[in-house]
Formats: C-alpha cells, sequence, structure tokens
C-alpha cells in the first residue's frame, strides 16, 4: 500500500532505502530509520520508538492514517493519538510504522 522503509539485506546489511506511495524503493542512497532500541512504552506492548530524528516521522500517507483494509486508525501501538504533528512543520500526518512520535 505504499508509504514504507523497505529494508535492503544484500550482504547481510542492515539499512533501508525510502519508498514512494507505490512501494517502489528509490535507488542511490542508503537511509537508516534511527529507531530506539525494544521498550514497553504507553501500551501493552514492545515497542521501537522513532528517534526524533527518524525519517519515518510524518512521513505516512498525507491523506489518511488507514490500515490495509481502510479502516481509520486513531492510535498506534502504545494507544497514543495518531496523526500527531512529529516534526513541527504544522501538518499533523501518520509516522510509517506503529509508532507515533508525541
Amino acid at each position: 500500500f505504499g508509504y514504507n522503509l523497505v529494508g535492503d539485506t544484500d550482504d547481510c546489511q542492515s539499512s533501508f532505502l525510502p519508498t514512494d506511495n507505490t512501494g517502489s524503493t528509490s535507488s542511490g542512497f542508503v537511509i537508516y530509520p534511527k529507531l530506539l532500541p525494544l521498550t514497553l512504552s504507553a501500551g501493552f506492548t514492545k515497542v521501537h520508538p522513532l528517534m526524533a530524528t527518524s525519517i519515518a516521522i510524518d512521513a505516512g500517507n498525507p491523506t489518511s492514517c488507514n490500515d490495509e483494509t481502510g479502516t481509520a486508525l486513531f492510535s498506534d501501538q502504545q494507544l497514543l493519538n495518531r496523526s500527531v504533528d512529529g516534526n513541527g512543520d504544522g501538518i499533523a500526518t501518520c509516522d510509517i510504522g506503529a509508532y507515533e512520535a508525541q
């Protein structure tokens, strides 16, 4: 459904390439998602919080926060509000993944 970070596992490297809204990867450079260690946060499951400089912040679909069935997502895996302006640009957009930077 697009708006993903796709892992590049060539030569066992742990790196990620950005993708466009069709799911195809951009080429020419490698970007790291900047995840913090797995931790139990506000919800009942463990999450990898996003560092403040993560490219996943506000990088989801700019028109909606929906799951694969089209159902609106109002909270993240921590049970915190979805669609928060995590990068401070004045526009609230969902983050990529199960964690929404607050």
